[in-house]
């Protein structure tokens, strides 16, 4: 007892017990309703001091889980004792006596006594392999007649076979290592005299419970269809459950349940990765199974990326790129090919969003010229790299950032860049000094005074969506002020648009509407003189595709069409088909390419088979660029037979294997079933046990085969799509001719008769065969020997009789029995001794 609880104190009460003579009485320990789910009865006391005794063959005492205790066959000398229970308390081991004892009180019968059952229980359950006592006791006059039955489909009952497992204990009926196949309901019928009464209990047997998911890791790719079927062994269940990173899961619109064992993940997404558990459970018991679902490696891909900036000295500026790829990509960030200082100039740092991706940036508060140059952002994981690079332009004065010495192997191509800083910049150029080192120069604006001029600018085509940067060519000095202006309009107009001291115009996230036409820039000096240039943008629009679905469940067999559709994009737009990175422009036999317009493409199939699931992605493509859109086709298969089961001849203590095996899509789950007569009907479920196994692609294996098996079987294959298949079989077990004594000895004196005999058993007919000292022998051909043979259900008696046997008779006889089913002997020395006189 713990020593942090304190013992919880009741009182327990007994009542006597009135019971006609030569019935069965029920004694009952009364327990508190409060404790009642805590305490269990110990044992039973028999004054003066006796502890009742149940195990003896001969006992007329039963005592019962639920604490009642039976007294058999009542005689007057019962009165003569008084009973007592004990309890005990299961958590605190406090044990309680009955507070009085009970008496049984023994009445002489008078006349007839209906019958009327005084003891029973609605539900038991226990766990295989287990000693169950079904419990029935009643009270009539005259003694009644115990009858169990079970009851069987729909209202019909069927005697229960006393023998082998099964025993009569007075009413109760006891069945020995109880399995699986004894669940059921059974009926008590006590009759007497034309009447009778009835108590029906429930018996269920369970078998632990173990869950297994397989594949145990399943590594897929983004986009894939994941399966994960859930192995439930034991009995009952009454739950199934799924769950991911400990949170149960329901339908949804990329993940389904299937006839509860089976977990679909369509296209799946990064999001999906985790551990995955199967829970079943019942009343009594819960078992669970985990698999984890990783996302094979991807290279990085950028989100989010900087654009080109050009700020005024003084202003600050944020450089930010965020990344997803597996394993989580490593951002980091370069000027002009070094690694960017860690000063209080630059303040740099990067963290994870709930979605998974990397975000990085670099924040700069007050820009000087120093800062100006090529900013790039590198994201990098095991499966790869990716770079992204954009000019930070801060007007001042052009400087050359200190370039290391570098070592190139002769025939390679070098590559230098000039780390150029300040803006804006004209020209860069490159000189080789006459000695082995390298020279860098940065040249700049030649500024020479007279009237402004603007050098003839040439026509520019540009992408809706993108940055459009135009610089005005402004020729001489000193320029007052640069202005551009869109059919007359002065620019800027919108929050688009920017326009720079140097000249440049920037027009960010083009639009044709608003955007395309006539551009021109005009010069101004101090004295009122101008000039003035244009030019004229096209803006091209690349296609844009209108999102395409297909339905979460695809039906082999059916009609499917996916039309892809091309809502914006400036013509001639080519569209083209791809199944997984495959072509599918041309089609095939049974999937056909149809162009409905020049915006518009259909693939049609007529009908669906298997081999089309794939990802399917529509490419249009026209100048500007191109676009592309995905779905995944996820095709449900309803079963069909890979290896339909047949009827299976099998020879008794031999093992058998019967092959179940369907596929489908999802997986199809296979289950065996076992009718419970000798008509194909009134299944139950085969659960896995020593005797019987199925293996997980659906094999049925019986080991050590007896009569028992023989029936017939239900495989069934099922997985949500359709109404599944089944088939019924039957499995026969036949008996080779055996013998279960393989050599004995007989000793005859002189000239008595000798009679030998073997018992053969197994199917008929069997043929017996005697040969002596392994020679055939013909009892017709020899006068003394005479052969009988006596048939009966199981096998065969053959006896040879060897009238007045003398020396010549010793010998080694051997019978041999078979039948279509095997064959076997055993062998009888006949040894003939002398008399004497």
């Amino acid at each position: 007892m713990s020593g942090n609880m304190m013992p919880q104190r009741y009182a327990v009460e007994m009542h006597d017990e009135f019971v006609l003579k030569g019935n069965t009485a029920v004694l009952r320990c009364h327990v508190p309703g409060f404790v009642k789910d805590y305490v269990i009865v110990e044992a039973w006391i028999k004054d003066p001091g006796e502890k009742v005794d149940t195990n003896s063959k001969s006992s007329r005492y039963s005592i019962y889980p639920s604490g009642e205790l039976h007294v058999r066959h009542v005689q007057q000398s019962d009165a003569l004792s008084s009973f007592s229970c004990r309890t005990k308390h299961r958590l605190t081991g406090l044990t309680v006596k009955s507070s009085n004892p009970a008496r049984i009180i023994v009445t002489e019968p008078y006349g007839q006594v209906p019958p009327r059952i005084t003891h029973t229980a609605t539900r038991i359950q226990i766990q295989s392999g287990e000693t169950v006592q079904l419990p029935c006791a009643g009270q009539a006059f005259p003694l009644p007649a115990y009858r169990w039955y079970r009851k069987e489909s729909g209202t019909a009952v069927s005697p229960v076979r006393i023998g082998h497992r099964r025993e009569m204990s007075g009413g109760t009926l006891v069945i020995r290592n109880a399995d699986i196949k004894d669940s059921g309901r059974y009926v008590c019928v006590l009759a007497s005299s034309g009447n009778e009464d009835k108590a029906e209990t429930e018996l269920i047997v369970t078998v632990k419970l173990s869950v297994s998911i397989y594949p145990h890791e399943r590594l897929a790719d983004i986009g894939e269809v994941v399966t994960l079927n859930c192995s439930i062994r034991g009995y009952p269940v009454s739950t199934v459950k799924w769950s991911k990173n400990s949170k149960y899961l329901a339908d949804g619109a990329r993940t389904r349940i299937i006839a509860k064992n089976q977990l679909v993940v369509t296209s799946v997404r990064r999001e999906d990765h985790g551990i995955y558990q199967c829970f079943a459970g019942n009343d009594k018991d819960s078992a669970q199974g985990v698999a984890q679902l990783l996302i094979g490696d991807n290279p990085p891909e950028f989100l989010h990326t900087f654009d080109n900036a050009t700020v005024n000295p003084g202003s600050p500026i944020s450089l930010k790129c965020s990344a997803s790829g597996n394993p989580l990509p490593q951002i980091t960030w370069s000027l002009d090919g070094a690694q960017v200082p860690e000063d209080q100039s630059f303040r740099s740092g990067d963290y994870v969003t709930l979605e998974n991706t990397v975000v990085s940036y670099v924040n700069i508060s007050k820009s000087g010229v120093e800062h100006s140059g090529e900013f790039a952002c590198t994201a990098k994981n095991d499966a790869g790299l990716v770079r992204h690079s954009g000019w930070l332009r801060v007007p001042g004065p052009p400087f050359v950032r200190p370039m290391k010495n570098q070592t190139i192997v002769a025939g390679e191509t070098m590559r230098i860049r000039c780390p150029a800083g300040g803006y804006p910049i004209h020209r860069i150029s490159w000189e080789r000094a006459k000695k082995d080192a390298v020279l860098v120069r940065h040249s700049g604006w030649l500024r020479v005074p007279g009237p402004p001029f603007v050098r003839p600018m040439k026509n520019q085509t540009i992408v809706a969506g993108e940055t459009m940067r135009i610089r005005c060519p402004a020729g001489r000095y000193p320029i007052h002020r640069i202005s551009w202006e869109r059919d007359g309009v002065r620019l800027p107009d919108n929050h688009r648009q920017s326009v720079y001291p140097n000249g440049t115009l920037v027009v960010r996230q083009v639009e044709r509407t608003v955007d395309e036409g006539q551009y021109a820039c005009t010069l101004r000096n101090k004295e009122g003189e101008s000039a003035r240039g244009s030019v004229y943008i096209t803006v091209r629009v690349r296609p844009v595709i209108e999102p395409f679905n297909l339905p979460p469940s695809v039906q082999m067999g059916q009609r499917l069409s996916i039309t892809c559709t091309v809502s914006k994009g400036d013509p001639p737009i080519s569209i083209k088909w791809l199944r997984d990175a495959d072509s599918l422009s041309r089609g095939s036999a049974d999937v056909k390419v149809h162009n409905l317009a020049d915006y518009s493409s259909t693939l049609l199939f007529d009908p669906v088979r298997p081999e089309h699931r794939a990802n399917y992605t529509c490419v249009a493509s026209n100048e500007a660029g191109s676009e592309r859109h995905s779905a995944a086709m996820v095709i449900h298969v309803p079963p069909r037979w890979k290896t339909e089961p047949n009827d299976v001849d099998v020879i008794k203590g031999r093992g058998v294997m019967i092959d179940c095996e369907a596929e489908g899509f999802p997986p199809p789950r296979l289950t065996w079933r076992k009718a419970e007569g000798s008509v194909p009907e009134s299944y139950k479920p085969i659960s896995s046990s020593s005797h019987l196994h199925v293996f997980e692609n659906g094999s049925l294996t019986i080991l050590d085969v007896s009569e028992y098996d023989a029936g017939y079987y239900l495989c069934q294959a099922s997985n949500g799509i359709g109404s599944g298949l089944s088939k019924v079989v039957s499995l026969a077990v036949h008996v080779a001719a055996h013998f279960t004594n393989k050599f004995h000895a007989e000793i005859v004196k002189k000239g008595d008769d000798a009679k030998l005999s073997c018992q053969a058993y197994g199917e008929r007919p069997l043929n017996i065969l005697w040969t002596k000292d392994r020679q055939p022998l013909n009892a017709k051909a020899m006068t003394r020997y005479r052969q009988a043979e006596t048939v009966f259900t199981n096998g065969s008696l053959s006896e040879l009789l060897i009238e007045a046997a003398d020396r010549g008779d010793s010998a080694l006889f051997t019978c041999l029995a078979s039948n279509s089913y095997g064959k076997d002997e055993t062998n009888i020395q006949l040894i003939i001794q002398g008399k004497l006189f």
